[in-house]
Formats: C-alpha cells, structure tokens, sequence
C-alpha cells in the first residue's frame, strides 16, 4: 500500500494574488526603465548628441554650432549667422561642417535673423529679458517706441540690431536696421 503525501490545492486566485501583492515593489526598487517609462527625446540630447543631420541639429542649435569664437566671428565675417560656440558639441558633429569653416549646420545671416525675430516676438518677453535674450544671441537692440510714444533714435542702418516696440513693458514688435 503506497501512502501518498496530501498537498493543498492550489488555486489560480492564489497566485494571482500573489503576483500582484509582489510586482509594484518589483517594479518600485527597479533602476531600468520599465516599459511605457521612456523618456522623451529631448532629455536624451547633451554636449555629446551626434546628430544625423542639419536639421536634426537645428531643433535645438537653430543658428549651428562654431568651434570656437573666432570661427563663429569668421563664419559672420563670411555672411552666416551668429553660430552658439560650444566646442563639445561641434566635435561631436564635425562630419556637418561641410564648408570647413569650423562651424556646423550654419544658416545664412538673413535667415539667422528671421527666425531670432519670429523667436523674441514668440516669447512675448519684458523689455529686459529681451534684451539680455538679444545679445545673448550676439545682436543689439534699442527701443524706438514706448506705449506708442516714438523715442529719439539715430538714423544709422545697422543689420544686427533689432528697434523694439514696447507696449505696457512687453516687447510686441521688432524690425532689423
């Protein structure tokens, strides 16, 4: 005669149960990213991004990238725009400067300054802030209009200075000259 052990049955509830009660501290003390978890492209981009192409690079470096500053001074002496100097970033993307001019993806001048334009005025900014913005992008600025009031300004044409008008301390129109 065979004794046979008992064992308790163990039901599809149980372990269900089990598997639920046990995955949220699974998944809590877990330092990979879980599926549903992935970041967002842009926390992935930093100084050592290689991009594919210009227009990749160009979403978050919209003027290009200069080696260094005398690159970038050389490259608007040619007739580009102001260039973000950022040497890790210009190594990084080399194989873009096509020209050899040590500045990748550069826009022409005219163009650099439509899109700094249509940028400011995007940001609806205090007069201020735009114009700390403004040569921060290597531009001047000056405000030729004050709550609709013209200001005294020089007849100079100057291609890289924005006139602001100012209207209740927002900037909310710009012209080049």
């Amino acid at each position: 005669m065979k004794i046979r052990a008992r064992r308790a049955p163990v039901t599809c509830a149980a372990v269900v149960g089990l598997v639920l009660a046990l995955a949220p501290a699974a998944s809590a003390s877990s330092d990979y990213p879980q599926v549903g978890d992935q970041a967002a492209s842009e926390e992935f981009v930093d100084e050592s991004t290689s991009y594919r192409s210009c227009k990749k690079m160009r979403k978050y470096y919209p003027r290009g990238v200069a080696k260094s500053t005398s690159a970038g001074n050389r490259a608007r002496a040619d007739g580009f725009g102001p260039a973000e100097v950022n040497k890790k970033v210009y190594k990084a993307n080399k194989k873009l400067d096509t020209n050899g001019n040590r500045v990748a993806c550069e826009v022409s001048a005219a163009k650099a300054r439509k899109q700094f334009r249509a940028e400011l005025l995007e940001k609806q900014m205090p007069t201020a802030e735009a114009g700390e913005y403004t040569e921060n992008a290597g531009y001047q600025w000056r405000v030729g209009s004050f709550d609709g009031i013209p200001q005294a300004v020089t007849m100079d044409y100057n291609i890289d200075r924005l006139t602001f008008d100012v209207n209740d301390g927002y900037v909310t129109d710009a012209t080049w000259g």
